[in-house]
């Protein structure tokens, strides 16, 4: 799949709506995730090094599976105050 398709983000209105930021039966690259979350590769990686976000070795490259990239966003998405 192309990166410029990637670019379309869901508005995070409850913590659900990570489901739809990621298909479930889909293994991803460190890019893809980056591009999706709007963040560096580097974040990317760093949360695969601490083990918070959940990663397969591809001889030396990592692939996320979407359940893991959509249960990383669910972990740290942040209530607000007024909930």
């Amino acid at each position: 799949m192309p990166l410029q398709h990637l670019t379309v983000l869901h508005v995070m209105n409850d913590v659900d709506a990570s489901k739809d930021l990621f298909v479930q039966d889909r293994l991803y690259t460190v890019r893809e995730v980056a591009v999706l979350l709007r963040v560096s590769r580097s974040t990317i990686v760093r949360a695969i090094l601490s083990r918070r976000l959940e990663a397969l070795r591809v001889g030396r490259q990592w692939r996320i599976r979407g359940e893991d990239g959509a249960r990383y966003v669910r972990e740290q998405t942040v209530r607000s105050f007024s909930e």
